[in-house]
Protein backbone atom coordinates (compact mmCIF):
# COMPACT_ATOMS: atom_id res chain seq x y z
CA UNK A 1 0.00 0.00 0.00
CA UNK A 2 0.86 3.32 -1.18
CA UNK A 3 -0.11 6.50 0.84
CA UNK A 4 0.07 10.46 0.95
CA UNK A 5 0.58 12.13 4.50
CA UNK A 6 -1.94 15.05 4.22
CA UNK A 7 -3.12 17.13 7.47
CA UNK A 8 -5.91 14.76 7.94
CA UNK A 9 -4.43 11.73 7.93
CA UNK A 10 -2.75 9.32 5.24
CA UNK A 11 -4.40 9.15 2.02
CA UNK A 12 -4.15 5.76 -0.19
CA UNK A 13 -3.24 6.24 -3.37
CA UNK A 14 -2.33 2.53 -4.45
CA UNK A 15 -2.97 -0.66 -3.31
CA UNK A 16 -1.88 -4.77 -4.51
CA UNK A 17 -4.48 -7.06 -5.30
CA UNK A 18 -5.49 -9.05 -2.40
CA UNK A 19 -3.19 -6.61 0.27
CA UNK A 20 -4.87 -6.48 3.66
CA UNK A 21 -5.88 -3.10 3.34
CA UNK A 22 -8.12 -4.07 0.05
CA UNK A 23 -9.30 -7.37 1.79
CA UNK A 24 -10.32 -4.39 4.98
CA UNK A 25 -12.20 -2.52 2.31
CA UNK A 26 -9.87 0.09 2.00
CA UNK A 27 -10.38 1.87 -1.31
CA UNK A 28 -7.99 4.24 -3.18
CA UNK A 29 -8.42 7.93 -1.93
CA UNK A 30 -9.80 6.96 1.21
CA UNK A 31 -7.58 9.05 4.08
CA UNK A 32 -6.47 6.52 7.16
CA UNK A 33 -6.71 9.54 10.27
CA UNK A 34 -3.97 8.53 11.72
CA UNK A 35 -0.41 9.42 11.44
CA UNK A 36 2.53 6.80 10.52
CA UNK A 37 3.42 6.25 13.37
CA UNK A 38 -0.26 5.34 14.94
CA UNK A 39 -0.51 3.04 12.03
CA UNK A 40 2.28 0.77 12.91
CA UNK A 41 1.03 0.60 16.62
CA UNK A 42 -2.43 -0.43 15.03
CA UNK A 43 -0.90 -3.09 12.61
CA UNK A 44 1.17 -4.15 15.84
CA UNK A 45 -2.43 -4.16 17.77
CA UNK A 46 -3.57 -6.73 14.70
CA UNK A 47 -1.22 -8.90 15.12
CA UNK A 48 -1.45 -9.37 19.01
CA UNK A 49 -5.60 -9.16 18.98
CA UNK A 50 -6.43 -10.35 15.77
CA UNK A 51 -8.33 -7.39 15.21
CA UNK A 52 -7.80 -3.75 15.07
CA UNK A 53 -10.07 -0.61 14.57
CA UNK A 54 -8.31 2.50 11.79
CA UNK A 55 -10.85 5.60 11.61
CA UNK A 56 -10.84 6.28 8.37
CA UNK A 57 -12.48 8.61 6.14
CA UNK A 58 -14.22 7.25 2.95
CA UNK A 59 -15.98 9.59 -0.12
CA UNK A 60 -15.68 11.85 2.78
CA UNK A 61 -17.60 10.55 4.98
CA UNK A 62 -16.31 9.35 8.48
CA UNK A 63 -16.30 6.12 9.64
CA UNK A 64 -14.70 3.13 11.57
CA UNK A 65 -12.75 0.58 9.82
CA UNK A 66 -12.49 -3.31 11.58
CA UNK A 67 -9.71 -4.86 10.22
CA UNK A 68 -9.32 -8.88 11.17
CA UNK A 69 -6.43 -10.48 10.60
CA UNK A 70 -7.82 -12.99 8.80
CA UNK A 71 -10.88 -12.90 6.75
CA UNK A 72 -13.75 -15.58 7.56
CA UNK A 73 -12.18 -17.91 4.23
CA UNK A 74 -8.46 -17.43 5.29
CA UNK A 75 -9.85 -18.92 8.96
CA UNK A 76 -12.13 -22.01 7.23
CA UNK A 77 -9.00 -22.54 5.29
CA UNK A 78 -5.76 -22.46 7.52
Amino acid sequence: VEMFPLPEGLMVVRMESGSLAERAGVSIGDVLRCTPEQLRETLAALKRDGVAEIPVLHGGKAKMLRVPRHTDQEARAA
